[in-house]
C-alpha cells in the first residue's frame, strides 16, 4: 500500500491555533484542548493512507479537496501525486466561511 506525506501548511497551524483560541474563549479546559488538538493532527495523519477520500472542491481551487473532522471542523488539503504527498492547507469550524477563506490564501499567492 502506497503512503502519503502528510505536511501541514502554516495556514493549517494558525488556523488551527485560532480554534483551539476559541476553545478556550468558551472556556474548554487545558485537557479538553489538548485532546481536540491531538485528535485533528490524527485525522489528518490518516490521511497519509488513501488521502483522496474528501471531497474534490476544483470550484475553490485547482487540486482543493476537503474533508470533515467529526462535523465540526473542516479541513482543505491538496494531494501530490508525484511526490507522494498531502498538504493540509487549513483548519475551519463549521460555521466559518472556508470557502472564501481558501480562495483568498489560494489567490494571495
Amino acid at each position: 500500500m502506497t503512503r502519503y506525506a502528510v505536511v501541514f501548511a502554516p495556514e493549517f497551524l494558525d488556523s488551527l491555533d485560532a480554534i483551539l483560541s476559541f476553545m478556550e474563549l468558551r472556556g474548554a479546559s487545558d485537557a479538553q484542548i489538548d485532546r481536540y488538538q491531538r485528535a485533528v493532527l490524527e485525522f489528518c495523519e490518516s490521511l497519509s493512507t488513501f488521502p483522496n477520500r474528501g471531497r474534490a472542491r476544483d470550484d475553490l481551487a485547482p487540486g482543493i479537496r476537503i474533508i470533515n473532522y467529526r462535523d465540526n471542523t473542516i479541513l482543505p488539503y491538496a494531494v501530490d501525486e508525484s511526490r507522494l504527498t498531502v498538504t493540509l492547507l487549513g483548519a475551519y469550524a463549521a460555521r466559518q466561511d472556508y470557502a472564501a477563506l481558501i480562495m483568498d490564501c489560494a489567490f494571495s499567492q
